[in-house]
């Protein structure tokens, strides 16, 4: 199923339709299908009585499977909800529908009655905003499926529109706002992500609903996706409001404003997340990224290129490199170790199997200590994975004592003090 990044949530593979539907079936009463505007109390607008037949409908047609609630009482239509309004179906035999049943016949099919908006009780329609809220944060349902396509649909409608406009309306924008064909999709993605946000955090304020991790993802990755083409299109406002956004959405004011092939992973959805971490469902992902970065590169705040050899070098992105040779300068051999008292060093990613094997496990590793704790391995992280691979019980070290050197210190400190120049 076609989202904005390809690693976006996949749909469910069960039909809990079928379930509902059985117990509703015993009921002996219609569902009731409920129209709701996406404002604030998600207030309806229209109700209209379904029989079996439509929930059968239901179950077999294409697209986003309907997602139901934990009790079972209500069932959301991806396929025909948007950020504006929603179509819910309500269960026989629940409160909601014994309220919902009133208003069935106020309106014909396709108007709307604005004054059914308070036409539930408080109670009730606080239980109908929670159980929608709380389905489409469901880690299991199609619910951020939904809205990451409906953040695709709602940018590409904004292009759409700016793209119908007279070509003196352009201009002003231009003139005005800065805003051009270029920079324009960047607006436009952000505008889609902040109709998204809204409409999720509407259920943490007004129906203490928890966002589900998934969903925070989709909005994190929209607003991943609006500062790439911010920084595409030299548009710097949006690239700024989007990294604020972002932090927010996270609650973390440490995320970074991305290199050049950040923003190209962001672009291309090979980034889950802006800690680049896929969510598998663990409670404590965040946890396990943040200690791997300390492992990995301490502050964050230098980078390491690809390669290894003599044209490895490391830049702390602040003007200051370093080479394998002026690094080398400063190691000594160490006594030989464990390949597992090691493992925790290594960078969390995928390696070529080829280069693995081809690796020389008699060369030394090249790891920084701060004193006589590892920190970093600096040089040898094939040369490592290959010693795991095949068991070997000990590999040469070549020592770097960080504290050895001012530039060291600076370049590969884990925990730098407050008044150091990284």
């Amino acid at each position: 199923m076609k989202t904005l990044f390809g690693t976006g949530a996949a749909g469910a593979v069960s039909n809990p339709v079928a379930v509902a539907d059985t117990i509703a079936k015993q009921a002996g009463l219609p569902w009731i299908e409920l129209k709701l505007f996406t404002g604030q109390s998600l207030a309806p607008y229209a109700a209209f009585s379904v029989d079996a037949t439509d929930i059968d409908a239901l179950k077999s047609q294409q697209g986003m499977i309907p997602g139901v609630n934990k009790s079972g009482d209500i069932m959301i239509d991806y396929n025909n909800s948007d950020l504006g309004e929603m179509t819910v179906y309500v269960k026989p035999g629940s409160k909601i529908h014994a309220q919902a049943r009133g208003l069935v016949g106020t309106v014909e099919r396709g108007d709307h009655d604005f004054s059914l908006e308070n036409s539930l009780d408080d109670d009730v329609q606080q239980e109908l905003g929670k159980a929608i809220h709380d389905t489409i944060n469901d880690f299991d349902g199609d619910g951020s499926t939904w809205l990451e396509q409906e953040i695709e649909k709602e940018q590409e409608r904004y292009i759409s529109e700016f793209e119908e406009l007279p070509d003196w309306q352009k201009d002003e924008r231009e003139d005005v706002d800065g805003i051009d064909e270029d920079s324009y999709p960047a607006e436009a993605q952000k505008g889609a992500t902040d109709n998204a946000n809204r409409f999720i955090n509407q259920g943490v304020k007004h129906f203490g609903a928890e966002i589900g991790e998934p969903i925070k993802n989709v909005v994190g990755r929209g607003y991943m996706k609006s500062y790439a083409l911010g920084a595409g299109g030299g548009d710097e406002s949006t690239m700024i409001d989007s990294m604020a956004d972002l932090r927010d959405v996270y609650g973390d004011d440490e995320i970074d404003h991305p290199d050049e092939d950040d923003v190209y992973r962001w672009m291309e959805g090979e980034a889950d997340d802006p800690y680049d971490t896929y969510n598998d469902g663990r409670a404590d992902w965040k946890d396990d990224y943040e200690q791997d970065m300390d492992q990995v590169q301490g502050t964050g705040e230098y980078e390491q290129p690809e390669g290894t050899g003599l044209d490895t070098s490391w830049d702390d992105g602040m003007g200051n490199v370093l080479s394998l040779a002026q690094v080398l300068a400063h190691a000594g051999r160490f006594p030989d170790q464990h390949p597992k008292e090691l493992e925790h060093l290594m960078i969390p990613t995928e390696r070529d199997p080829a280069r693995v094997q081809a690796a020389d496990t008699s060369e030394p590793l090249l790891i920084a200590y701060d004193g006589m704790k590892p920190i970093k391995i600096l040089d040898g992280q094939h040369r490592l994975q290959k010693a795991l691979n095949t068991g070997l019980e000990g590999v040469p070290i070549n020592r770097v004592d960080i504290n050895s050197d001012p530039k060291l210190k600076q370049m590969f400190d884990p925990e730098p003090e407050p008044d150091e120049n990284i």
